[in-house]
């Protein structure tokens, strides 16, 4: 019964976070940039800051300030997947080999730090998942504006 719960509340999030992404009061263009924005600071490597920095280029090019934030909040749920396809995409274009763990750096850092997953060597990530980060961060940029715009302009012409 908990799961269930928790499952409701989570779906009743996302639809409270949807009804405010679709009735910003601004034109189509602002909202979409805004939250194409806030979609690219989820995929680049930003380090819990993409929120505060979609905010803030949002404001810098004076587009949509909530459009950003709410994407950035909502799309944080898939963090994993972005990190994933991150990798994949610079794999493609840069080869490097993935097991590349000095076993004497994790001990020192197996006693330093009693989190187990702080100590995830991110190292054998490199310059691949950059380049990955970077070159998904303006294809979704692309596809999230063009998607937003279509369906802001649908939906407004339709509510009439």
């Amino acid at each position: 019964m908990g799961s269930r719960l928790k499952k409701l509340k989570q779906l009743r999030w996302l639809r409270y976070k949807y009804l405010t992404f679709v009735r910003i009061k601004d034109n189509p263009y602002n909202i979409a940039v805004g939250a194409a924005l806030g979609i690219s600071f989820d995929i680049l490597p930003t380090f819990g800051l993409g929120v505060i920095a979609a905010y803030f280029i949002a404001s810098l090019v004076r587009v949509n300030r909530l459009a950003a934030v709410i994407s950035a909040v909502v799309f944080k749920l898939a963090i994993p997947f972005f990190i994933f396809i991150n990798l994949k995409t610079g794999q493609l274009f840069i080869k490097e080999d993935l097991i590349q763990a000095n076993d004497d750096l994790i001990q020192a850092n197996m006693e330093l730090i009693p989190h187990s997953w702080l100590n995830f060597d991110w190292s054998h990530l490199g310059r691949s998942f950059l380049l990955g980060s970077v070159i998904n961060a303006v294809v979704f940029y692309g596809v999230a504006y063009f998607l937003v715009y279509r369906f802001l302009n649908w939906r407004r012409s339709t509510k009439g």
